[in-house]
């Protein structure tokens, strides 16, 4: 496969750690985890944008996530950055999510995760 950009909006969702509230804790943070297989030479990186999103998360931003992973951790920043919940699933606003597929690169499905 070529390189490949794949562009698509969901909305983060975190189901788990509700206060009594029902509402999320917001000092949750949120993971976006891959399900796919890079041959070698071959790299993913996801970017992410919209009006909930802060700066330094774009596929420039992002770390290369290579290998074979079921549940495999997307990063920012040299793995200095996680998302924030308060930020991206508190706000409802939709996410765009950029994947750029470089070279043989076979994504299953991706998961946006509390931790």
């Amino acid at each position: 496969m070529a390189n490949a950009t794949i562009t698509l909006a969901t909305l983060p969702q975190c189901n788990n750690g509700n206060n009594s509230n029902g509402n999320a804790s917001i000092n949750r943070s949120l993971q976006l985890l891959l399900n796919a297989r890079v041959a070698v030479g071959g790299a993913v990186r996801v970017g992410l944008t919209g009006p909930s999103v802060p700066a330094g998360f774009s596929v420039a931003d992002a770390d290369e996530w290579t290998g074979d992973a079921v549940r495999g951790l997307v990063t920012w920043g040299a793995g200095t950055r996680g998302l924030n919940l308060s930020s991206l699933a508190s706000a409802g606003a939709p996410v765009a999510i950029t994947f750029h597929l470089a070279r043989a690169v076979r994504l299953y499905a991706f998961e946006f995760r509390c931790v």
